[in-house]
This record gives structure tokens, C-alpha cells and sequence, in this order.
């Protein structure tokens, strides 16, 4: 079964919103496989989110989106913190499939570590993409072997949703702006 950490499964005909939300807990899926900090899978738009717990399982793992199968899927400004483990795992999202030519990823950073990366991987962003999905602005600090940013790089890069981390929420790397203007 899938497992989410805040949605297990989105109806693509609907085309919900999941938006400004937040999961601290870890997520397991071994037997169906399917798992994503925010949403295990389907469609729709995440937007403004964040994951800071651990997200395991068989297959289609990833720190924001497990799997999404269908074309109309947005997510943007999101971000990851927590691991990411299984086979076709991303940082952001696990498997974009076949039908996904319309999927748009933007504004999004991961800063966890992914294990068991396919090797169509990209820059642990997006574990597998079948299809002609693209991603833009978006960062993956966890691993040695990608470009190093500088938090002020990001942040700039980043938008108007993202803010400089003065509290030290997401070890100095930006937050979400609503995440600050909750603790005043």
C-alpha cells in the first residue's frame, strides 16, 4: 500500500491542492512500495510544503511526491530534509511517469540523502522521469558530487516564497515564508 505523510493518494480527476503542509515523521511502505513525505501519489498541485522526515520503501520513494502517473501535476516550492531510501527514490519526487509531459517541478530544494537512486536519476531531484517533465530552480545540497550553493544563491533563486533561515530551522538553508510568519 501506499503510505504519504500527509496524503496517501490524490484522485487525478479531481485535481486537488495540497498546499502549506508540513510532515516531521517518518514514512515506511513495504508492500506496495509507494511512499513521499508529503503525498505517496497521483496528481494535482503541491505547493509550499515540507518534509523533514525519513521516507523508505520498496519502490517510487521520494522526499515531497512518491509517484505521480498523470500529466497535470505542479509542485513548487517545496522542500526536503529527511532521507530517502528505496529503488527510483528523488529528493523531490520519486517517478514521474509516462503521461507526465505537462509535470512542472520548480522552486524546490532537497537537502537529504537519497540511497538506491536509479540510473536515470537527476541531480536527486527526480529519481526516474519517463516522460518530458522538467524541473527549474531547483537544488540538491546533500550529496559531494553536485555543485556547491551558497544559501544566499539559493534563496535568491529560489522566490519570493522562501525566506533566509535566521532560526536555523533548515540548517541555515531557506524556508518556506509561511513557516516564519507561524512563529511570530
Amino acid at each position: 500500500d501506499a503510505a504519504g505523510g500527509i496524503v496517501a493518494s490524490m484522485n487525478s480527476s479531481s485535481l486537488p491542492t495540497t498546499l502549506g503542509c508540513a510532515n516531521f515523521g517518518s514514512i515506511s511502505s513495504w508492500e506496495g512500495g509507494t511512499a513521499g513525505g508529503i503525498v505517496s501519489g497521483g496528481a494535482g498541485t503541491v505547493k509550499n510544503c515540507y518534509n523533514m522526515g525519513n521516507v523508505e520503501g520498496r519502490y517510487n520513494i521520494g522526499g515531497i511526491l512518491g509517484l505521480n502517473i498523470t500529466e497535470k501535476l505542479e509542485l513548487s516550492n517545496c522542500y526536503n530534509v529527511g532521507s530517502v531510501s528505496g529503488s527510483n527514490g528523488g529528493g523531490i519526487v520519486g517517478v514521474l511517469g509516462r503521461e507526465c509531459s505537462n509535470s512542472k517541478i520548480i522552486n524546490s530544494l532537497n537537502s537529504g540523502i537519497v540511497n538506491g537512486i536509479s540510473p536515470e536519476s537527476s541531480s536527486n531531484i527526480i529519481g526516474s522521469c519517463e516522460g518530458n517533465s522538467s524541473y527549474s530552480n531547483c537544488f540538491s545540497i546533500s550529496q559531494n558530487n553536485f555543485k556547491s550553493y551558497s544559501n544566499e544563491e539559493i534563496g535568491d533563486t529560489l522566490g519570493s516564497e522562501f525566506l533566509k533561515d535566521v532560526n536555523n530551522i533548515n540548517d541555515g538553508y531557506p524556508i518556506l515564508k509561511w513557516q516564519l510568519e507561524n512563529q511570530e
